[in-house]
């Protein structure tokens, strides 16, 4: 992993070497080595060895253990080292050449020193954790690092840990094949320069965690190139620069209690392609010329140089590549002047020790006085007005609803309390969505002595919207709606989302008459079927729509058409008054089979002959069983002697018959012939199911 130059790189990077010198810019500022403009320069791997490396050290003695194990020569450490295993030094160490570690290691100084002179020290392709001692590199012949960062290394420098740089070099880079390195920096840097992110890989998804850490730098402590943005991290630390603590030129930076120093004489800032920029600020700002977006966010601490914070446009890039740039000052003293030539309405809160251009404060705050200092702060404005409004309406029903409505956000509470005690919520928010919840207490469904449990009439429920109703089991109530269709329907929400139709609820009337397990959540939706031999005028058409729609019927076939005139048979009249009570019959093999099971099991018929056509005094007589089972009042009896065919009634068959008459559920044929030994017709049987429900709801 030898860093080899080829000649026509030397010549430009010492060829823009002395331009920078001539424009007056830090001497960091080195040409691309391509020589395009398109990025920060790999800054020169001066002192990397070509062919086999030079001795390390002096060898005769362990000078690095691996556990109990020794090593001549920190490399042959490095070498013998496997993934997770701590290097620990016996003595100090100077080198001849780099030490390279493409490994995931601890390397524990134990209070030694690792030195090197004319060249960098540690090149890092692994994960490597660097504790308790100094690595420092003494002098270079050209602008290098003591520690190199590469392609996706790690890096972590402990608290006891310090790396020193001569003036011309830098403590730590990342080298521009740096595609996702991180470096985390908790111990301390000294020297010429600090940490530099270089390299042109635009793409790339570097971090800098600095926490805890110090840096003291002659020139730059912190620089970040134009091309390899980098999220920098830095907490608590002490950054101090000799010229600019510092300087971002693509990227994110967060700062967080810091304190933070640019100790420039003289603000100096010259155009440049690559390196360093601007001289003289605790934080610089200058996009580069690849245009890169730049985040800066500055939160506690102290921020102090001629300049505590300039931002720039060196390059003069254009008002929409200067619009990826933002500035964040949220708190923190400042001292010394803020400039800024491309951004403004980013500061809101800190204490600057020169009063900031009133374009550089965000809306809503001002720079007030205080002593010596300007203070940037929330103007102090009177208690805010309240914020809700109550009202009251009388309905027509005499119930009367409070609706609290929140003025700033739009959204709005109306309850509701019926003079039975159910008590309706409704909540609207700014959008217009409503939901409602209704509590329907004990107390009311005493009241209503087996009635519908009326819901107070200030709401009216529109199709397709969830109630959710609180009741005791069984309670059947009656809520407003806006509308009803004859195939409207009332449906379970369940809380998966799945829906369940309610078979026995009617929506009818302006109402939806729904009979509840409990707690449930309701809506009302359109289930209508349209079968092709049902025409509108039809005289069963509306029965017919109602038992397909609560899907207590089905049709027949692929379900175009539902026969209305075709015998029924016993196994369809289980079947439909098992969907009438709820059971599943759905998965059925034969497809009468659970419904027949259903029956058998609840009292509602033998189970016998289900093939047969049903007669009318038949299902009349399933349906007096089924309402028994129910716990329905079956006490009601008609006088139906003086029908036509009344004598034609079986013994077993009257006390239904006589019942089934008395609630209107059997009215006879042209409403005076029972026609008892008749066969039930698949209309007829849409018709008796109807008047089934209404008769158990209402």
């Amino acid at each position: 992993m030898e860093k080899k130059e080829n000649a026509s790189k030397l010549i430009s990077s010492l060829v823009a070497l002395s331009l920078a010198t001539t424009l007056g810019v830090p001497t960091i500022a080195l040409a691309d080595a391509t020589g395009n403009g398109g990025g920060d320069a790999t800054i020169a791997r001066q002192g990397a060895d070509e062919g086999t490396a030079a001795p390390q050290e002096q060898t005769g003695s362990a000078v690095a253990k691996i556990g109990a194990e020794g090593y001549e020569t920190l490399q042959a450490a490095v070498d013998a080292a496997k993934d997770g295993d701590t290097i620990a030094l016996v003595n100090d160490i100077t080198l001849d050449s780099q030490i390279v570690i493409q490994k995931s290691i601890s390397l524990d100084l134990n209070g030694k020193t690792i030195k090197r002179d004319g060249g960098y020290i540690l090149d890092i392709y692994g994960n490597v954790r660097i504790s308790n001692g100094t690595i420092t590199l003494t002098s270079a012949p050209k602008t290098t690092a003591a520690v190199w960062v590469n392609n996706t290394a790690s890096l972590e420098i402990e608290k006891d840990a310090t790396v020193n740089a001569p003036s011309n070099s830098y403590a730590i880079a990342y080298d521009g094949s740096c595609t996702a390195a991180n470096v985390t920096l908790k111990g301390s840097l000294k020297g010429g320069n600090g940490i530099a992110v270089l390299g042109t890989i635009v793409e790339s998804k570097n971090t800098l965690h600095v926490d805890g850490a110090k840096i003291e730098a002659d020139d730059h402590a912190i620089y970040q190139a134009g091309s390899a943005s980098t999220d920098f991290s830095i907490n608590n630390s002490t950054i101090i620069g000799g010229s600019t603590g510092i300087e971002v030129r693509a990227g994110k930076l967060a700062v967080s209690n810091c304190d933070i120093e640019g100790n420039g004489t003289e603000l100096k800032v010259g155009p440049n392609g690559n390196g360093a920029t601007t001289d003289g600020a605790a934080i610089a700002i200058a996009q580069h010329t690849t245009k890169q977006a730049i985040s800066v966010e500055i939160n506690g601490g102290s921020v102090s140089g001629k300049y505590a914070i300039y931002e720039s446009n060196p390059q003069q890039n254009s008002a929409e590549d200067v619009g990826k740039i933002s500035l964040e000052v949220n708190s923190g003293n400042l001292n010394g002047k803020i400039y800024s030539e491309d951004l403004t309405g980013f500061i809101s809160g800190g204490t600057f020790s020169s009063e900031p251009d009133a374009s550089y404060i965000a809306d809503g705050y001002e720079a007030v006085k205080s002593g010596a200092n300007w203070v940037v702060q929330v103007p102090y404005t009177p208690a805010p007005a309240p914020t809700t409004e109550t009202t009251t309406t009388t309905n027509p029903d005499g119930t009367t609803t409070t609706t609290v409505t929140d003025k700033k956000t739009g959204e709005s509470t109306s309850t509701t309390e019926g003079a039975n005690g159910t008590i309706v919520v409704e909540k609207t928010d700014a959008s217009g969505n409503t939901t409602t919840d209704i509590t329907v207490p004990e107390e009311a469904v005493d009241a209503a002595a087996g009635a519908p449990v009326e819901v107070p009439g200030a709401i009216e429920v529109a199709e397709g919207q969830e109630i959710s109703i609180s009741a005791p089991a069984g309670t059947v109530v009656a809520v407003p709606i806006s509308e009803s269709n004859a195939g409207n329907v009332a449906v379970i929400v369940h809380a998966d989302g799945t829906e369940t139709v309610i078979p026995m609820s009617l929506v009818e009337g302006g109402k939806a008459i729904v009979k509840l397990d409990g707690n449930e959540t309701v809506k009302i939706v359109d289930n209508a079927k349209d079968f092709s031999d049902v025409p509108a005028e039809h005289w069963a058409a509306e029965d017919i729509d109602f038992a397909s729609s609560h899907e207590i019927f089905k049709g027949i076939g692929n379900g175009n058409t539902y026969e209305p005139e075709t015998a029924l048979t016993r196994n369809m009249m289980m079947t439909v008054l098992a969907r009438t009570d709820g059971a599943d019959t759905s998965d059925s093999d034969p497809w009468y089979a659970k419904g027949q099971q259903w029956a058998v099991d609840n009292g509602v018929s033998n189970g016998l002959w289900g093939e047969d056509s049903i007669t009318r005094e038949q299902l009349v007589t399933m349906l007096f069983n089924y309402a028994n089972k129910s716990g329905m009042d079956t006490s009601a009896r008609a006088d139906v002697s003086g029908m036509e065919n009344a004598d034609a009634v079986s013994d077993w068959a009257l006390e239904a018959v006589q019942w089934a008459v008395a609630e209107g559920i059997l009215k006879g044929v042209d409403n005076t012939d029972l026609a008892p030994q008749g066969l039930a017709t698949r209309a007829q049987a849409a018709a008796f199911m109807q008047r089934y429900v209404k008769t158990a709801l209402l």
